[in-house]
């Protein structure tokens, strides 16, 4: 019995030496194959393929062309991921599909510009810093910032008090060179920030960015599960800034992010890269609360928001209370339901049904009351793949 295991290990180990030694039966990819995978929704696709693209110069124009294409099969993490494909055709197709207006995934390419350093991409970082898109300010900010370039920007200061904290701490980074301490305050002071968005709480990710980020300059920040006074915020600004050399003849101050609204039981939330965000809370009493970290209060005759909680209490969600229509990326609708036990349906892009389209009407109606035609209209483009098509 042992001689006949002895034996078999043996021929198992000259069978597995001889694979070994066999020369590989495995084809490798058509450059046309590398670029669907590089530009496709698969993980693991994409990761060998970007790996096999640094290798492989003949599938650069085959993935240039497939970017140009600018195919609806683009996922947006492939696009992100050229970043790390710094090549002249790619960097050429990046700034071509930039340039489209209706191209869904711009703010992925401008950061795959901002890791090529890319100058000629210039114009595009600095027409970036105004554009309705978060993500798009904060690549066109760390995109200047790798030209070298931020410093020399008229009024950039502005985008220390930008809405959204992922753009207030790419200044942060860019500023810290020529105004460390501008800089520094600018991220301690997101230490305060308190906010809540149905189940997600954005103040916790943005006191999370901020410290991890003051924690490469030697800063020491407590535990971010809680926002921090402004004191507190101030003195780790000082810490910071004397761990980096600097002489303060007055010590930083630091205003707090202003409170936390109490949440109303309705709210809507619609991501777009090409219109921005849209966070909107709705309360009975005609409160419509916009925004995510800089919030906006306005009042509506009551009916008009009454319409948008009614139209919301209609929304079929499931037994679980937690439905998806259709296939969700990283542009959206999420409609939630409040209460004791939140409910939500999440909408991906031509899956909307009547019931959507009608929350969608009463949600024009009011931005249109409160914030104008306009502000509506930007609304109605933003919601637009996500309602029927008819």
């Amino acid at each position: 019995m042992i001689r006949r295991m002895v034996v078999a290990v043996l021929a198992t180990s000259c069978l597995l030496a001889q694979v070994d030694s066999a020369p590989s039966t495995r084809t490798a990819p058509t450059p046309q194959a590398a670029a669907e995978a590089v530009l496709g929704p698969s993980v693991t696709k994409r990761e060998s393929a970007v790996k096999w693209a640094l290798e492989h110069p003949e599938t650069h124009g085959a993935i240039a062309d497939r970017l140009r294409a600018m195919g609806p099969e683009l996922h947006f993490d492939g696009v992100r991921a050229l970043g790390r494909l710094r090549f002249p055709e790619i960097t050429a197709a990046l700034r071509n599909v930039v340039t489209a207006p209706s191209f869904a995934w711009k703010p992925m390419a401008l950061e795959a510009l901002a890791d090529h350093a890319d100058a000629e991409s210039a114009v595009f970082f600095t027409a970036a810093l105004v554009s309705p898109v978060a993500r798009s300010r904060a690549a066109g900010i760390r995109g200047l910032a790798a030209l070298g370039a931020f410093e020399e920007v008229p009024d950039n200061a502005r985008l220390s008090e930008d809405e959204e904290a992922a753009v207030r701490l790419e200044y942060a980074r860019a500023a810290f060179d020529y105004d460390p301490k501008r800089a520094v305050v600018v991220a301690c002071r997101d230490l305060t920030l308190d906010r809540k968005f149905g189940d997600f709480d954005p103040g916790k990710v943005a006191r999370t960015a901020a410290s991890d980020w003051l924690k490469t300059l030697g800063g020491t920040v407590p535990s971010v599960e809680r926002a921090l006074d402004a004191p507190s915020a101030a003195t780790i600004a000082a810490q910071v800034l004397k761990a980096r050399g600097a002489s303060l003849e007055t010590p930083p101050t630091i205003v707090a992010h202003p409170p936390d609204v109490e949440a109303p039981a309705t709210l809507i939330e619609v991501r777009s890269c090409i219109e921005g965000d849209l966070f909107l809370r709705v309360a009975p009493d005609g409160r419509l609360v916009f925004g995510r970290d800089a919030l906006r209060t306005f009042r509506v005759e009551p009916s008009l928001a009454v319409a948008v909680i009614d139209a919301v209490a209609a929304l079929d969600l499931g037994s679980k209370g937690r439905r998806i229509l259709g296939p969700v990326n990283c542009d959206f609708i999420r409609i939630v339901r409040g209460g004791a036990t939140p409910e939500s349906l999440l909408v991906g892009t031509g899956k909307g049904d009547a019931a959507v389209l009608r929350v969608h009407t009463a949600v024009v109606a009011a931005i249109a009351s409160a914030v104008g035609s306009e502000a509506a209209a930007a609304q109605a483009r933003r919601a637009g793949p996500f309602l029927p098509k008819s």
